[in-house]
């Protein structure tokens, strides 16, 4: 059919949509879902598991409404893989297609245009809001988008079908189509949200600025507005993260509720008076309506559910909710389970010892990791505090100022995830436990049973304050042809060896002074602080030479970017790349992108030594007030035991844990051959792209050649990336006058020692 054919067929099918919605008047297209459920914030909520199926393949959104759950993914059809919508009963059982639902027709079309369903959410009494998107095999014609109102049968009660709608609303892409209490849509477009009415027709739009695209996502609060979350970045660089309601009576922006300070924080529609919920960490989060601050509902450590993982959640009747969790494919309908969590009383729970755990900001690693342990010990529970939920985007550091007050007040985690807390000051302190003498006596462990190195590197006079179950290293990699066959080397050879670069080449990545000497403090930081005995020694002559080595690199010496530093690298035009080696295929990556062999020649020093660094993926550590040191212990000890199966449980980091170091050595160098025995690639991974063409790397396996040079380069690290944020941000502040050339060079290293050896001592 010719373009102008199949926009008049859909044109018709718009008024036709429209006259029909006119003519159901019980179908007000934005009834709110009732006044709610009635939820008790910071209770104890136990799951039930209902069994499930469906012949959903993959599974992308779901809702509660009336007795029904709906679901929304592909099943497989006449035409492969097909946008389904499923309903579900509460209480479990086989999904199945709602009976009288109809995608909308075409019947002048020889082959109708492809639907996908963008999103689904509940209306009143039992009804579903579905938005679909039309779009055409030629792909010449913009989708046609579409919001419909269903029973719970499936049959039509309210329909908006526009073609033009991209064009009425001045607007490239379609984030959101939602309908709001009151009977209006609101659409979400890159340029911000517009009211429109229910016939389509745009009433006022509001405009979004410095919000990143995508991140728009519109929410329907529990009293019928509706909100959408952003993503903002002010003219500093930070970002904001929030959601901002629509005030229809002003016609503009009315409340606006801080989110957590995080990369992505699901948020979910309200009911009743949680205007809506939003996760954050390990926490349940909502805001009620006239609230001053947000409310933890729950914790998911406590219900023995993953909260990363969460495809639906929807409060029901008698302050319980429904979730729905996906499997290990984020998108795959297998493995995706049902489950209601009712309210119970905290006695109720199994009598276990509680084990508190402290975190900035919980990853999936830790959770899958104590969510075993719970669900393991008969005799423990761990309780975990994400203290980023206190974050805001005008206080960043409100978490970790929160953990400090409650430390220094006596409230002292046994567990603390110590990656991002700078722990170096607490350790001088005294507030960690060493745990050599647990790994010394543990029957299934021993100082043999991992690799040793890594953790006596970590040490501080002869203890050991943090373990970890991954390591990476950090190293500066250069040609071999251009940096030569070594470890180390000192600030003149690189810049020998760039001048015998390409005109215009650049020495590395870092595009500031302040950069490189960041990154030589976390280096090689402890040379010049003794947190023990509270001795700094930056007026020395090593600090000195280090500062005026970093003080000649040019201003904008190099690029953040890292597609930028891909094509540089590639290119020639970048002679040293700073990225970390996580595995043993890694070298072969450092290979394509220098174009050949490759040394870790590390970062440049005066003293001779090696500069690269052994860098935990995750630091912990058990404080010393702990009153349960034995059930710590019980806990820290999992992260060190061998994995049952490297390839299942996806360890891709070198291992702390010696038999599964020595297995994932033997894995990645194991070829895969095809059915002619011809070793074939592993993988293929694009890294970038230049001139539009891409930059993709073949991973094989690893010879024995690249083996030996990562374990030589493995036996000769002595030190740990790491150093106190703090510290760092002092020294690198008041470097800043030098580089500048406002101040010498002594009078900066004496400030500094100044500056530093106070701070220092307060924090011992």
């Amino acid at each position: 059919m010719k373009k102008r054919t199949l926009a008049a067929l859909l044109a018709a099918l718009t008024l036709l949509c429209l006259a029909a919605c006119g003519e159901k008047e019980e179908s007000s297209p934005g009834e709110g879902t009732g006044g709610g459920p009635s939820l008790a914030s910071g209770a104890v909520y136990l799951p039930e598991e209902a069994g499930w199926s469906s012949d959903l393949n993959m599974l992308y959104h779901g809702c509660v409404s009336g007795d029904w759950i709906f679901l929304s993914g592909t099943a497989r059809g006449e035409r492969g893989d097909e946008s389904a919508l499923r309903r579900l009963p509460l209480e479990g059982g086989e999904a199945e297609p709602l009976p009288a639902y109809q995608p909308l027709a075409f019947p002048e079309e020889k082959q109708p245009p492809f639907l996908s369903i963008q999103d689904i959410r509940p209306g009143a009494d039992g009804t579903v809001w579905v938005w679909e998107a039309y779009r055409s095999l030629s792909a010449v014609d913009d989708p046609l988008y579409v919001l419909r109102q269903l029973d719970g049968e499936g049959r039509e009660l309210f329909c908006l079908a526009d073609r033009d709608l991209l064009r009425k609303l001045e607007s490239r892409q379609l984030f959101g189509l939602l309908a709001d209490g009151a009977g209006d849509i609101c659409a979400a477009t890159e340029k911000g949200v517009s009211v429109l009415s229910p016939q389509g027709e745009p009433r006022f739009t509001l405009e979004l600025e410095g919000v990143r695209d995508g991140t728009q996502k519109l929410v329907r609060l529990g009293d019928g507005r509706v909100g959408v979350t952003v993503e903002a970045r002010d003219p500093a660089g930070n970002d904001s993260f929030s959601l901002r309601v629509i005030d229809k009576d002003k016609r503009d922006w009315g409340q606006s509720y801080p989110l957590p300070a995080n990369s992505y924080v699901p948020v979910y529609d309200g009911s009743g008076d949680a205007l809506f919920f939003y996760g954050s960490g390990d926490s349940l989060c909502l805001w009620r309506e006239g609230a001053q601050e947000m409310e933890v509902l729950l914790k998911w450590m406590d219900t023995g559910i993953n909260g990363d993982t969460l495809r639906l959640l929807a409060p029901l009747a008698g302050g319980r909710l429904a979730v729905m969790t996906r499997g290990k494919d984020p998108f795959s309908a297998g493995g995706a389970a049902l489950y209601t969590l009712s309210p119970a009383d905290a006695g109720s729970l199994p009598e276990k010892k509680v084990l508190t755990y402290a975190t900035m900001q919980l990853l999936g690693s830790e959770k899958s990791a104590i969510l075993a342990f719970n669900n393991a010990s008969p005799d423990y529970r761990i309780e975990v505090t994400d203290y980023s939920i206190y974050n805001t985007a005008e206080d960043r550091t409100a978490g970790i100022t929160r953990l400090v007050t409650e430390i220094s007040a006596g409230k002292v985690p046994d567990i603390l995830n110590v990656s991002t807390l700078g722990a170096e000051g607490w350790q001088a302190r005294g507030l960690f436990e060493d745990l050599w003498p647990y790994i010394d006596s543990d029957p299934e462990l021993g100082r043999e049973e991992l690799m040793e190195e890594v953790f006596q590197s970590l040490e501080t006079g002869g203890k050991l304050y943090q373990i970890g179950g991954s390591f990476r290293i950090w190293t500066l990699t250069g040609a071999k042809s251009v940096v030569g066959d070594r470890m180390a080397w000192t600030p003149e050879d690189l810049w020998d060896a760039l001048a015998a670069m390409p005109e215009g080449c650049i020495p590395l990545r870092e595009n500031t002074k302040a950069g490189v000497l960041s990154n030589l403090l976390y280096s090689f930081g402890d040379r010049f602080v003794d947190w023990e005995e509270g001795v700094c020694r930056f007026d020395g002559p090593e600090f000195r030479s280090l500062l005026a080595f970093c003080g000649s690199f040019p201003d904008g010496a190099g690029t953040s970017d890292v597609n930028d530093e891909i094509t540089r690298l590639c290119g020639g035009q970048q002679m040293l790349c700073s990225w970390q080696l996580t595995n043993f295929q890694s070298i072969q990556e450092m290979k394509y992108l220098l174009g050949g062999e490759v040394s870790f020649v590390g970062w440049p020093n005066g003293w001779g030594e090696v500069g690269s660094a052994f860098l935990l993926t995750e630091s912990y550590a058990m404080s010393s007030a702990c009153q349960d040191k034995a059930g710590a212990w019980s806990f820290l000890r999992t992260l060190l035991l061998p994995h049952a199966d490297l390839r299942v449980d996806g360890l891709t980091e070198f291992p702390t844990n010696r038999a599964d170091f020595a297995r994932l050595a033997e894995l990645s160098m194991t070829p895969e051959v095809d059915a002619g025995g011809r070793e074939i690639s592993t993988r293929r991974e694009v890294l970038g792209y230049m001139n539009g063409t891409e930059l993709a790397a073949s991973y094989y396996a690893v010879t024995q050649e690249e083996y030996d040079q990562l374990m030589a380069l493995y036996s000769a690290i002595d030190k740990v990336y790491r150093w106190d944020r703090n510290l760092a941000d002092i020294v690198t502040g008041e470097a800043g006058a030098y580089f500048a050339g406002d101040r010498s060079l002594d009078e900066t290293a004496a400030l500094i020692q100044s500056r530093a050896s106070l701070y220092v001592n307060e924090q011992r």
